[in-house]
């Protein structure tokens, strides 16, 4: 019970820690912007984006801090040493727990380059985060239904042109710019709602990735695939605020920018299967491995680690 209580007290602790933490960075990330959008002269926009660029980083860096503190997490931090460091890059990640954020920004941390994400727009309302996110032009997507779409097909290349605006702003600068594929959390009745032929993963969309390399052209020069697992199970929120212990593993691996062509998913339909056809492919080698890191927790797999 001591125990107990004394975990919660830390978990209070490291909430307003956070809260001081997301305060202190998210009012400069949003000036940063704001002042460079006002500022005419370059050099000192220059200034306003590197401001934005180590707050942003400060951010990650204390959001990892923070899961030290409360967690009892066992990192498995595998292949970190294919991530450049003079390169920017594009993410790409499945996403099967609210624990995936603080699982990539540690992987990350030693960049000391703040992770961009695309996010969904509603993020954009929450109070200092959202205005943060904006503030070091995280690209925001509004993420229409199929059948919105069907209704309004105008709007179809709504969040591809959003990308491409979102992103022309990282020209002439290092960053890494994370893309769930998947576009929500997986769990096995949106699995079966897709009828994707995964066993650990939903179905992946091309769209966020063509777009980005699109926009960005020769600036990405890598992409790092992300593969995030929990062989012991998935941690829960309530878990882990009372100290639970689990294992999250993430492999990391670096591979070329795929050759599709014009590269114009919309409107080049040879483009648009060859963006499909590899996005594909990676998914069902993550599958596999995902699959391997559950046989090894459940000491039934014999194979070499990937």
């Amino acid at each position: 019970m001591i125990g107990l209580l004394k975990q919660l007290c830390l978990f209070v602790v490291t909430l307003a820690f956070m809260a001081l933490v997301t305060v202190c960075t998210c009012i400069p990330m949003m000036l940063s912007r704001c002042l460079r959008v006002v500022v005419p002269i370059k050099s000192l926009r220059q200034t306003f984006i590197k401001m934005g660029d180590f707050f942003g980083w400060a951010w990650c860096y204390c959001s990892v801090l923070a899961t030290r503190m409360v967690s009892n997490v066992k990192w498995e931090l595998v292949g970190l040493e294919s991530i450049p460091s003079e390169k920017s890059c594009l993410i790409v990640s499945n996403h099967s727990s609210w624990f995936d954020i603080p699982a990539v920004l540690k992987a990350m941390m030693h960049t000391k380059i703040a992770v961009r994400f695309f996010v969904k727009r509603p993020i954009l309302y929450i109070p200092l985060i959202g205005l943060g996110a904006w503030g070091i032009d995280c690209p925001f997507m509004r993420r229409y239904s199929k059948k919105y779409l069907q209704d309004h097909p105008e709007r179809v290349a709504d969040d591809a042109e959003e990308t491409k605006k979102a992103c022309a702003v990282f020209q002439g600068r290092q960053v890494f710019l994370l893309n769930y594929l998947e576009g929500t959390r997986f769990s096995k009745k949106k699995r079966e709602l897709q009828g994707a032929e995964y066993k650990h993963l939903l179905k992946p969309k091309a769209g966020g990735v063509a777009s980005a390399l699109q926009a960005m052209g020769e600036q990405i020069q890598a992409i790092l695939d992300f593969t995030i697992s929990y062989p012991q199970g998935k941690p829960s929120c309530v878990g882990f605020i009372c100290g639970k212990p689990f294992v999250a593993r993430v492999h990391v691996r670096a591979i070329a920018v795929p050759d599709v062509g014009s590269g114009d998913y919309l409107n080049d339909p040879d483009s648009r299967l060859k963006y499909q056809n590899w996005v594909n492919g990676l998914w069902r080698e993550k599958d596999l491995k995902m699959d391997g890191d559950l046989l090894r927790a459940a000491g039934k797999f014999v194979g070499q680690l990937p």
